[in-house]
């Protein structure tokens, strides 16, 4: 080895769902907590979780909190729905960028509060699923931002912006838009149609990598038919994850069951 040269690192195939709810989200069930969520993982050997929450990130710490000693890695994100109702899961590097994105969404989110009677709880929790406070706001809205602004926005805190179930009518870029922008900053694609279907019938999708996630609101749909594999390194970060995306320095990414 030539002197001052690092060796490079060791390469392993990773179990990744990159779209996950928690209590904090009101659509949720309440059995979404850090602690459950991180142990359905376990037993699933899932190894790499993003926690996004609609338009907030105050229970990411708490799954990270939970996930200490298990082998679980849990990156910081936020489900963000434009103005035009599109649906992006937005993942940042560290905790500092993504408390500054949620600041902006602070912004820009409609100040509506939850409807008393219609059920619906969101609701920040510690490590080991104790209430800390409820969310009045209500989360689940379209912010005043387009889709340019948003992906543009996580870019530029070296984020990455995954359109999320893209094969859905509804809520997504291609139900909503018919097709995904020229030069739109967009890391990958979320989607549960295999890849020649999609690229069928939207030909702008060519070209961009298909994750397959959970969007999970309840511990059983963590349970997939298929899964999101990353070839990363083992201490993997969204620096590893944008390589594989990009197929860079051997790493890769794969669906498969």
């Amino acid at each position: 080895m030539f002197a001052g040269c690092s060796p490079a690192p060791m390469l392993k195939w990773i179990k990744a769902d990159l779209h996950v709810h928690t209590v904090l989200s009101a659509c949720a069930d309440l059995d979404m907590s850090p602690r459950e969520i991180i142990n359905t993982a376990k037993l699933l050997g899932i190894n790499l979780l993003a926690v996004t929450d609609h338009h907030a990130i105050d229970n990411v710490a708490a799954c990270r909190e939970a996930a200490d000693g298990t082998g679980i890695t849990v990156l910081f994100g936020m489900e963000v729905q434009t103005r035009e109702e599109v649906h992006l899961v937005c993942l940042f590097p560290s905790e500092g960028s993504a408390v500054s994105f949620a600041a902006l969404v602070d912004q820009h989110l409609p100040p509506s509060l939850l409807s008393g009677n219609t059920g619906e709880i969101q609701a920040v929790v510690t490590a080991s699923d104790q209430v800390v406070r409820f969310e009045q706001r209500k989360l689940l809205a379209s912010l005043d931002l387009s889709v340019e602004a948003v992906c543009c926005a996580v870019a530029g805190l070296q984020g990455l912006s995954i359109a999320a179930h893209v094969d859905r009518p509804q809520y997504s870029l291609l139900g909503n838009l018919g097709f995904i922008p020229p030069q739109l900053p967009v890391a990958a694609l979320e989607t549960s149609s295999a890849a020649a279907a999609l690229h069928r019938k939207h030909p702008s999708t060519v070209g961009y990598p298909l994750l397959c996630s959970s969007d999970a609101h309840c511990l059983p749909m963590l349970c997939q038919e298929k899964y999101t594999y990353f070839f990363v390194a083992e201490d993997v970060n969204l620096s590893e994850i944008s390589m594989a995306l990009r197929g860079e320095s051997g790493r890769k990414v794969c669906i498969k069951s």
